[in-house]
């Protein structure tokens, strides 16, 4: 009897083996399968236009783009000639230091950081060796998907309170926009400090930084004096531009963001709505 008992005590053992194996493979490509689902669904392409195999792609009026001064097809737009110069001096900061995100914040409302990060993203999408993804992380007052005329479904906050939304599900290309991909920040929330600094939301920036080498985060913060959501994002990001307004910013307000940002890897800072410029928007 006794090596009856010792070869159904292996046989029972082998059977718990193979269903352990069996369990950690499916583990796996349960985990596979769900990295597979949050990876983004832009499919850049080292030489070319890139590819959007799931990002939907929506369209954008040109009257909606107008009427909200973000710079279109037209390269004759003297602003777009103004965004250049900027897109040449950022670009040159961050190939220096080998950096892909930029954020962009202001030191109150209403100075036009949302419209300096929505045309950059664009003038950086132009050039030939990027593709760019802008990110709205002003979660408490989101805006750039209003300057594209988009009312999207989902957004960033869905993404990051609930498990049942994917990356591909609030992504959008606006047409004509090549190598331009937009994260809207969705229903907008009040506990966004805590959002922006959670680790699903550094694992997410972490990888949309670094998934394709060619190319280049532009982040929307909220302004530095107003919360503490720029302050609780920054260390997550590569550089800081600030945007001030030469007829509505306080030279106190400079002087403590600059104090604020301190830590950060601030870059520069853009003058919007400068006296010199004859089209009033950013010099």
């Amino acid at each position: 009897m006794e090596p009856i008992k010792e070869a159904l005590a292996r046989a029972r053992k082998e059977r718990e083996e193979r269903a352990g194996h069996r369990l950690e493979q499916y583990a796996a490509a349960q985990r596979e399968r769900r990295a597979a689902r949050e990876r983004p669904a832009l499919a850049a392409v080292a030489q070319g236009p890139v590819n959007y195999v799931h990002t939907r792609t929506v369209q954008v009026a040109p009257r909606v783009l107008h009427a909200h001064r973000v710079i279109s097809n037209d390269r004759n737009d003297p602003i777009s000639d103004a965004y250049k110069v900027l897109r040449t001096q950022v670009l040159l900061r961050l190939r220096d230091r080998g950096w892909k995100s930029l954020a962009i914040t202001s030191p109150a409302p209403e100075q036009g950081k949302t419209l300096t990060a929505v045309n950059l993203a664009i003038s950086i999408a132009r050039e030939v060796n990027h593709t760019v993804l802008l990110v709205d992380l002003d979660l408490r007052r989101p805006k750039i998907h209003k300057m594209f005329g988009v009312e999207p479904a989902v957004g960033l906050t869905d993404f990051l309170q609930r498990d049942d939304h994917t990356v591909s599900d609030i992504l959008f290309h606006p047409e004509g926009l090549n190598d331009l991909v937009v994260m809207p920040a969705g229903p907008p929330m009040t506990h966004s400090s805590e959002m922006l600094s959670s680790p699903r939301m550094v694992e997410l920036i972490r990888d949309l930084s670094t998934r394709y080498p060619s190319r280049i985060v532009i982040v929307d913060l909220p302004p530095v004096l107003v919360t503490d959501d720029a302050l609780a994002f920054v260390p997550q990001i590569d550089a800081v531009l600030l945007v001030v307004s030469e007829r509505e910013t306080r030279r106190d307000e400079v002087s403590e963001s600059l104090d604020l940002l301190k830590d950060a890897n601030l870059i520069g800072t853009v003058l919007n709505n400068a006296e010199q410029s004859e089209a009033g928007y950013y010099y």
